[in-house]
């Protein structure tokens, strides 16, 4: 759902309604400062033309008894430093209420998302947000808010307040010229009103977002990139994203050029206008400098209006973040988190992705017994991790329903659920800092004990110690190291039912092997769904499921099922016959 304008202002107001008293105070200090600016201009010309009338300069009925020039040096230098204060305290309580309301947004923002986790970065089409998007509108996003709060309110109460008095006081010594004035001063509000800023600003930040993700996909991912040549279809790829918001500047350039133009054009009318105002030349050259003053408010806030369109536009994806939607509804029945495997059951299970024109699975039915060793394989893209996803409610499903424990997980209290079912993903995220800092994570409260026998389960007990780095994104471990430790991670959860996605993708048979005989001994009750690729170990378990375009297409113990020589059959032999190419190109190349 898009917001509107409205939408935005109300929700940014909502949050930040605390703090926003400052902004009274801001506001009084810019009109101050501003009267002053004006001022510091008309008191020194209306001096200089009466002296210059008093002399006999210039021919003039006014200008008798001019100020003493003495004391309109002093008058400027006290408003002077008065502006000067005054333009402080004006950023001062501008910028604390901005920082403030920055804070109040993050943590609203944050407490919006973690529901919405992890549904909210694997989701697809239009709600589709990658981490280098939401680390933007996160970090520069919310920092552009700050427009919104600190140079917004003041600016535009000023823009209205202080020439309107400027006009209405010429108008008093001039009527018709004040009331010209008032007319040209009104049209060239409304020129500078852009209200194609904002749809501009909109389509420059989707931009943004766009490269910015292009480029954590390529930073993220450079070891791919450069291991498959891709180098030059990656700049390729970010040249096509550079060129639209160069082009869009381009003519947002020339269309703020040409209202600039036609603002100085009006400025240039008030001025020769004023000129035959009065014959009081003083006072007429007096409002001529005022009202040319009040003009530099309008620019700025010409200038605002850009500033703002893009707050705003940056608002909107942060909006757009927190009303995403995708946080399910918590349940009120509670799951032990640890305790004796539990059951699970898809019951005609459909479900798909927003903006998919197809399910990604369709009537699915597979019982996992408490306890049991059930696999699930196919191939990538048949839905074997959407199924994990949805016993874990990334999402909830469109048709059937997912049971634990003979009950719908819909009905459990979320937090609980996912203590209980605990996830082996092949996204593995490890943190820059020690192995034993990553494990609790997991589990804060656990001992070295509980980590190192995390570790023996794991078979890397004898690999890494718990003080070793494990580096930017776990640079220091190989894939196998990352996805055993995620592993051990999983175990210190305490989960009553483990879901493994992958997760002996990167190992070696044996080592694979040992994993599982060490998971078996560990944990001899607990409920393990694999979600696997590579069949080697697929006698292991108690229960397979062939999926294929979303649908389970056979299921039973692996021994029945290779005896039929359907699906799992088929899937083994090519599995088989792609290691058998590998090691034949591996030989070939060797030679």
């Amino acid at each position: 759902m898009e917001p509107t304008v409205k939408q935005l202002v109300t929700w940014l107001i909502s949050i930040t309604r605390p703090v926003l008293a400052p902004l009274g105070v801001s506001t009084l200090c810019r009109i101050a400062n501003q009267v002053l600016g004006i001022l510091l201009y008309v008191v020194p010309v209306y001096a200089l033309v009466a002296h210059a009338v008093a002399m006999g300069a210039v021919d003039s009925d006014g200008g008798a008894n001019p100020p003493s020039i003495p004391v309109v040096i002093g008058f400027m230098i006290v408003a002077a430093l008065a502006k000067a204060f005054l333009r402080y305290l004006e950023h001062y309580f501008g910028h604390l209420v901005a920082f403030k309301a920055l804070e109040l947004i993050r943590v609203r923002v944050f407490r919006d998302i973690y529901p919405q986790a992890p549904a909210i970065v694997s989701a697809t089409g239009n709600r589709a947000v990658g981490s280098g998007d939401m680390l933007t509108r996160l970090t520069r996003d919310i920092s552009q808010i700050e427009v919104f709060f600190a140079h917004t309110t003041a600016p535009v109460i000023s823009a209205i307040i202080v020439p309107t008095c400027v006009v209405a006081c010429v108008a008093v010594i001039a009527p018709w010229q004040g009331l010209i004035a008032a007319i040209i001063l009104l049209i060239v509000t409304l020129i500078t009103i852009d209200t194609s800023a904002y749809r501009f600003a909109v389509r420059v930040t989707g931009r943004r977002g766009a490269l910015a993700q292009h480029i954590t996909d390529s930073v993220g991912g450079v070891a791919e990139v450069i291991g498959y040549d891709a180098e030059q279809r990656r700049h390729r790829e970010l040249s096509e994203l550079e060129i639209p918001l160069q082009h869009d500047y381009v003519r947002r350039s020339a269309l703020v050029g040409a209202r600039t133009g036609a603002v100085a054009a009006a400025r240039l009318a008030v001025l020769f206008m004023l000129l035959p105002a009065t014959d009081n030349l003083p006072v007429t050259v007096a409002a001529m400098f005022a009202v040319l003053r009040c003009w530099d408010m309008v620019n700025e806030v010409a200038d605002l209006g850009n500033h703002l369109s893009q707050s705003l536009a940056a608002a909107r994806r942060v909006w757009m973040l927190s009303h995403a939607g995708l946080a399910p509804t918590s349940g009120s029945a509670q799951l032990a988190p640890h305790g004796p495997g539990l059951s699970v059951e898809w019951c005609d299970v459909s479900y798909t992705y927003v903006g998919s024109p197809r399910p990604v699975v369709t009537g699915v039915n597979l019982a996992v017994p408490a306890g049991a060793w059930v696999t699930v394989v196919g191939t990538t893209g048949s839905g074997k991790s959407t199924l994990a996803k949805l016993l874990l409610r990334y999402w909830d499903v469109d048709d059937g329903a997912v049971l634990i424990d003979g009950r719908d997980h819909r009905e459990y209290d979320l937090d609980s659920l996912r203590a209980a079912v605990a996830v082996v993903t092949q996204d593995i995220r490890a943190m820059n800092t020690t192995v034993a800092d990553n494990l609790r994570l997991a589990q804060p409260t656990a001992t070295d004990a509980d980590l190192l026998a995390a570790l023996w389960v794991a078979c890397l007990d004898e690999e890494v110690r718990l003080a070793d780095p494990v580096g930017e994104g776990g640079s220091a471990l190989s894939g196998g190291q990352r996805q055993r430790l995620s592993l051990a991670q999983a175990l210190l959860r305490g989960g009553r039912v483990l879901v493994l996605d992958e997760f002996t993708a990167h190992l070696n048979p044996a080592l694979a092997a040992e994993v599982r005989r060490r998971l078996h001994a560990a944990h001899p009750d607990a409920t393990i769904i694999e979600i696997a690729h590579d069949l080697d170990n697929i006698t292991d378990s108690t229960w397979v499921a062939v999926m294929d375009q979303g649908r389970i297409v056979e299921q039973g113990s692996p021994a029945d099922l290779l005896a039929e020589q359907g699906a799992l059959y088929h899937l083994q032999h090519r599995d088989q016959e792609d290691q058998e190419k590998e090691e034949v190109s591996g030989v070939s190349g060797m030679h």
